[in-house]
């Protein structure tokens, strides 16, 4: 498998954290509410996750402007 482009990597992030983001609105309260450690772990995951997405994009910013020079 060939590497992803930081554009790529950038907005698979993005989905994988449009997924923790689901998760957290339906498993934080309510009737399906899981334990307080299993929300926090979902936190962290999201944070890491948004982390490396801004990362990447920025990445993929300086790269955009490398190759416009």
């Amino acid at each position: 498998m060939s590497r992803l482009s930081h554009e790529q990597m950038a907005w698979e992030l993005s989905r994988q954290i449009g997924s923790k983001t689901t998760w957290l609105n339906k498993f934080s309260r309510g009737k399906y509410k899981r334990p307080e450690w299993n929300i926090e772990a979902v936190r962290e995951q999201r944070e890491v996750l948004e982390q490396a997405r801004d990362d990447y994009a920025r990445a993929h910013g300086r790269q955009q402007k490398a190759t416009a020079t």
